[in-house]
């Protein structure tokens, strides 16, 4: 899909193609003599498959264009303006004409004698704008996630993509935050996220909560912690405006994980699980953090343990006693009755063996048995005599799979209206063959990788 073709939006108006050919004319007449300021800016440029900020100096065309009153002094601006107000009743105002023009001659001046081959394009453009579909671009580093391919589509104008050479990515003005110059984020070398998105899009109305819905369905579909290091955005039509987010902190990340084309329809799939719960909010934390306050129940909770989890892996100690609480907060609180923590493990294997075919529910049980063993011997001072390597990796997947039960049953059934009757599901043949009928259409391997708990 073309970021730029807006074709199917509304019929051609041949008169606003006859005045932005005008408004052109007029601008180029205005802007082609005069002598550019120079800035200096930080470009993120690919190369070597991967990212670099890279300091140049080059012509601005912005300072110069806002210097100039085109409402009130260029007639051809005026009648532009007139003809969106009259026949779309779409009012403009000079920060609008300042992103047409920086469009159709370029950052730097570099179009300002070619832009007549770009006319068809930027009347579409502002076709979009006027119909409420402006759009724009985003693009964000990621950090723990790995690609070996060009690129891996999610969704229709969502992909994760590898660095190509000579590929600007973004840009940054001068003084740029000490972490970039001082190497700790000055180059990124696992992949980065670029997503189309519209003015109603939630990246649009807040980006900086929006973007934790995606990284978080990449670390939920995959089993690892996906952060953005930097995100861009950049307006594609005119009634956008660029936005940058600052750097990460520098917080460990946690676990890293690898996307192949094979991901993509799972990521999808959990986009499209997950979307509906996803609210934002005013706390404005970051994943994991963010999950707590930006998705309701019922897995709310176990997303932001999960993310803990991980992000804690290399101290087993912390990251079992977060998964625990992640199972908690699903099989204590959404069930029938008051469920005491000795059940969990027999719930979960219950639930969890039969929505997925491959999770053996007794073995199931019993590594959630082991979290616990281990967790209660941290919590009252004793010290394990084995790291838990991979009863981490497997209590993982279980809560993964876990989450995924949740909001399917909350989406799909009314299972979880009066709390899951998991408890009379073990000791009644009628309650247990329902819920298992429930569960017969849900398939965890839509939206997550299943590689642990496998039946012999």
């Amino acid at each position: 899909m073309d970021i730029s073709d807006f074709a199917d939006v509304a019929d051609s108006d041949d008169q606003l193609e006859e005045l932005v050919h005008d408004l052109l004319d007029a601008a180029a007449d205005i802007l082609v003599d005069v002598d550019l300021p120079r800035t200096q800016v930080s470009e993120l440029q690919g190369t070597g498959g991967e990212a670099k900020h890279v300091r140049i100096e080059r012509p601005s065309l912005g300072p110069v264009v806002r210097d100039v009153e085109w409402l009130d002094d260029v007639d051809e601006a005026i009648d532009f303006a007139d003809h969106l107000s009259e026949e779309y009743d779409y009012s403009i105002d000079q920060h609008y004409l300042t992103n047409l023009f920086k469009d159709s001659f370029g950052r730097a001046g570099q179009h300002i004698d070619s832009y007549q081959e770009q006319e068809d394009r930027i009347t579409k453009n502002i076709i979009a704008d006027v119909h409420g579909q402006g759009k724009a671009e985003l693009i964000a580093p990621l950090e723990g996630l790995d690609i070996e391919t060009d690129r891996v589509r999610i969704r229709d104008g969502v992909e994760v993509r590898d660095y190509e050479d000579g590929v600007v990515l973004g840009e940054d003005s001068l003084p740029l935050m000490s972490d970039t110059f001082g190497g700790r984020h000055r180059v990124y070398n696992d992949s980065y996220l670029r997503i189309e998105f519209t003015e109603n899009d939630l990246l649009a109305k807040v980006p900086m909560q929006a973007i934790n819905l995606y990284t978080l369905a990449i670390s939920l579909s995959l089993g690892g912690l996906v952060r953005d290091l930097r995100t861009y955005i950049s307006p594609v039509t005119y009634s956008m405006h660029k936005w940058g987010r600052k750097m990460s902190s520098g917080q460990p990340t946690g676990f890293g994980v690898e996307i192949t084309e094979k991901n993509g329809p799972q990521i999808q799939a959990t986009l499209d699980l997950l979307e509906p719960y996803f609210e934002l909010s005013s706390e404005p934390y970051e994943t994991p953090y963010a999950a707590f306050y930006n998705f309701s129940g019922p897995g709310n909770l176990a997303i932001s343990h999960y993310g803990r989890a991980i992000n804690t892996w290399s101290i087993p100690d912390n990251t079992v006693t977060f998964t625990i609480l992640g199972l908690e907060s699903l099989f204590i609180q959404l069930t029938a009755g008051e469920t005491p923590s000795r059940d969990v493990p027999r719930y979960a294997g219950f639930l969890i063996g039969n929505a997925v075919d491959m999770f053996d529910p007794i073995t199931v049980a019993d590594y959630i048995s082991s979290g616990y063993e281990l967790r209660n011997q941290w919590a009252h001072g004793g010290k394990p005599d084995r790291e838990p390597s991979e009863l981490e990796a497997w209590l993982w997947a279980i809560l993964r799979a876990a989450i995924y039960v949740f909001y399917w049953l909350d989406t799909y059934t009314s299972l979880l209206d009066q709390g899951l009757p998991l408890g009379d599901a073990l000791i009644d043949g009628e309650t247990r063959e329902s819920v298992k009928a429930e569960l017969d259409t849900f398939d965890v391997t839509e939206y997550m990788e299943v590689e642990y708990l496998k039946s012999d």
